[in-house]
């Protein structure tokens, strides 16, 4: 930062921080390279959390039958956040466009003129609390503007609500809040899908391809440490048929490998404790042919150095993340 300069109030607080949970701030610095601040805290090993099973039964439900089939416009520059509501929004029934800032906001609801956008607060180019009160100056029909914001002052939300939204949604929102403001705002029902009925309305082409087959066979575990990123993949990996257990480091991985067999296990690269390249070198080296997963590597780099490092480490194949649902269609086709 050569233009501007800190005052190294937010170090000083920090330490005071870090001071306070009986940990310490360390410095190492070396002319001309840089600066490095580190600190260790001590914690006690806590239960762990086992995520209430809603994630993927809450979309058993659909819109109910004689209503319109609404349009909403998903704004968020997040992709894997902008995904995950997009696929639930399709899953239930909606004709869904989508945008990744405030500027291209405007240009779809001008040009496709949504029911309702669920309007991400913070992006680049143009925010969210911008793009609505361009959108509220128009003569166009407004839409229904939902805000979703991670901040939890409500200041925040008292300034969100004077910019012309409508309703306020905090992140990580519930897929049942979702559900509420969209029967309230757009006066819809919902109903269940009982367990012999189709798991949703296709919307698309892509989820009439894939909604109807089941794959109990293939055994797959998901090793993803991002919480957005492994809720995406499940709900992908429903959408193509298939179920899957799920592992957050390295070390857990080879854990679950040791209980039970798997037949692909998709590996994120960067986790912690043990990366996915460790973890798929200890899979090679100590387990029998025989009992060998196949191993597709999980990553967000398109660099052929790290490509080679996936193959070097015994890895038969790779995607790049954010995923794609037709890719790891393709890529777990026999």
């Amino acid at each position: 930062r050569q233009s501007q300069e800190g005052t190294g109030l937010g170090l000083a607080i920090s330490q005071k921080f870090v001071a306070l949970m009986g940990g310490e701030l360390t410095v190492e610095s070396t002319l001309g390279e840089g600066t490095t601040f580190q600190f260790d805290l001590p914690f006690m090993q806590g239960q762990r959390y086992i995520e209430h099973p809603e994630t993927l039964e809450s979309l058993r439900v659909k819109l109910a039958g004689n209503q319109p089939q609404s349009k909403i416009l998903v704004v968020d520059d997040n992709t894997s956040n902008r995904e995950i509501l997009v696929t639930l929004l399709q899953n239930w029934g909606f004709l869904v466009e989508e945008a990744a800032d405030g500027e291209a906001a405007l240009t779809q609801w001008q040009q496709w003129q949504p029911d309702l956008i669920f309007m991400d607060i913070r992006m680049p180019k143009l925010n969210g609390i911008e793009a609505t009160q361009q959108i509220q100056s128009q003569t166009l029909p407004i839409p229904k503007i939902i805000a979703i914001t991670a901040s939890v002052f409500e200041e925040d939300r008292a300034n969100i609500l004077q910019s012309g939204c409508d309703d306020f949604i905090r992140k990580p929102f519930k897929q049942q809040e979702i559900i509420d403001c969209l029967s309230h705002h757009l006066n819809l029902q919902f109903q269940a899908i009982t367990s012999d009925a189709s798991p949703s309305n296709p919307v698309s082409p892509e989820t009439l391809d894939f909604s109807a087959q089941k794959h109990q066979s293939l055994r797959i575990l998901l090793a993803e440490d991002n919480q957005v990123n492994q809720k995406m993949a499940l709900l992908y990996l429903k959408k193509l048929g298939y179920d899957a257990d799920t592992a957050t480091t390295g070390l857990e991985v080879l854990y679950k490998l040791a209980t039970q067999p798997y037949d692909v296990i998709l590996m994120d690269i960067q986790m912690p404790e043990m990366d996915g390249l460790e973890a798929t070198r200890n899979i090679r080296q100590y387990y029998p042919k025989q009992e060998q997963p196949c191993i597709i590597a999980m990553t967000a780099s398109d660099e052929e150095s790290d490509k080679l490092a996936c193959r070097e480490a015994g890895m038969n194949d790779y995607i790049t993340k954010p995923l794609k649902l037709e890719q790891l269609q393709k890529t777990l086709q026999p």
